[in-house]
């Protein structure tokens, strides 16, 4: 039985999305839905809309009050009134949104909070599903688990601030909504990356989200503090090396990186920028050293 706080939500939710080119990514079912009127409302295709959910049996399409589903959606939203809204927007967090509301009531309201001043990072599906490789674990497991996806989401927010990019400066020890656990920022070269207390090191993406008075990073990996369970179990991911692929270039790889290519060349003893080995490891930054 979904809780009545997601049910509500989903009203809020729907109430904002009146038209078909604002339907929401991930949509809260109500008591009476069905997947012909969820389309309808949105002036969507019924077709289109069990197309996004194979999880649906086709026989029956039986959907329940507080299931959460997919809908055909724009999915590139840059703003919400709310955290919460933002995630329901954009079909790149849709797992992100899942563990918000599996996480419980209270972080429910955390993150539905209209004036909720915080900085929330936001790992994407493909960093969760890379995640739960790693657990050997399904999308249900985790969010079965109530108190590791609280432990994992509230890891994600940094409360009282809003920080942009600029904001985040190097050496920042940023303080969680877990107790005790805290972020390094490690900024060189103008590449925010943030350190956990797991040795991993994760890059936030140049792009800032607002989410009312809360602003939004995307970030390349879900970060794991390292009193959650799964702590010991998460290999560090500190971008500090790139392998050489077919096609790269010195330049192309100092500009992925947020670097230079003189630096390339000295950290990695070179001597020719147009000669790369094919499978060469290069070191991408003097603090990995």
């Amino acid at each position: 039985m979904k809780s009545g706080l997601v049910l509500l939500l989903g009203l809020a939710l729907v109430a904002s999305c009146a038209a078909a080119e604002d339907a929401p990514c991930s949509y809260i079912v109500q008591g009476g839905d069905s997947l012909y009127s969820i389309a309808q409302r949105y002036g969507l295709g019924t077709d289109a809309v069990q197309k996004a959910n194979p999880q649906l049996d086709p026989k029956t399409l039986i959907i329940r009050a507080g299931d959460v589903i997919a809908l055909p959606c724009a999915g590139n939203a840059t703003s919400g009134s709310s955290p919460l809204d933002l995630l329901s927007r954009r079909s790149d967090l849709s797992i992100l949104f899942k563990a918000a509301l599996a996480a419980g009531d209270e972080f429910i309201k955390t993150l539905n909070d209209t004036k909720l001043t915080a900085t929330i990072f936001a790992p994407n599906d493909t960093y969760f599903e890379g995640l739960l490789e790693e657990l050997n674990k399904t999308a249900a497991e985790l969010l079965q688990d109530k108190p590791l996806l609280k432990d994992i989401l509230a890891y994600h927010v940094v409360p009282g601030e809003a920080l942009s990019l600029d904001d985040l400066d190097n050496k920042a020890n940023l303080t969680t909504l877990l107790d005790g656990e805290f972020l390094i920022v490690n900024k060189p070269k103008d590449v925010v990356r943030l350190v956990t207390t797991s040795e991993q090191k994760i890059r936030v993406d140049n792009k800032e989200l607002e989410a009312g008075n809360a602003i939004v990073h995307t970030v390349r990996g879900v970060l794991v503090p390292a009193t959650a369970p799964i702590g010991d179990a998460v290999a560090p991911q500190d971008e500090c090396e790139r392998t050489v692929k077919e096609g790269d270039t010195l330049s192309n790889i100092a500009k992925e990186a947020g670097t230079t290519v003189d630096d390339l060349l000295k950290l990695n003893n070179l001597t020719d920028a147009n000669f790369l080995k094919l499978g060469a490891q290069l070191v991408l930054f003097d603090s990995c050293i």
